[in-house]
């Protein structure tokens, strides 16, 4: 298990339990209710599930896929740090996430 501190939409921070090899959006759903958060349950097809990773495990990430990087290009609030919470692998080797997830689009 790895440790996750999530910010939502409106600056409340909660935690969740990420489960190496699943995704970062599995442990923010289970952790936060949202009816708008990840809408096609990690299909790769709404970005709703757009979070700005944390600079603890940024440069551990495999860079986004081709698809991933059309999606985040459409998005108003994107930055530097935005990923698809459904394209991101939790790994072990970073203890510790803190995840933003970005405004409603």
């Amino acid at each position: 298990m790895v440790f996750i501190e999530i910010t939502d939409r409106q600056g409340n921070a909660s935690s969740a339990n990420g489960q190496v090899g699943g995704s970062l959006m599995d442990a923010i759903c289970r952790s936060v209710a949202s009816e708008t958060f990840a809408t096609c349950g990690g299909c790769l097809s709404c970005a709703t599930c757009h979070v700005y990773i944390g600079p603890t495990s940024e440069g551990r990430l495999s860079p986004a896929g081709e698809e991933e990087r059309d999606l985040l290009s459409a998005l108003r609030f994107r930055n530097e740090r935005s990923r698809l919470s459904c394209q991101v692998p939790i790994f072990a080797d970073t203890p510790l996430w803190r995840v933003t997830i970005a405004p409603e689009e």
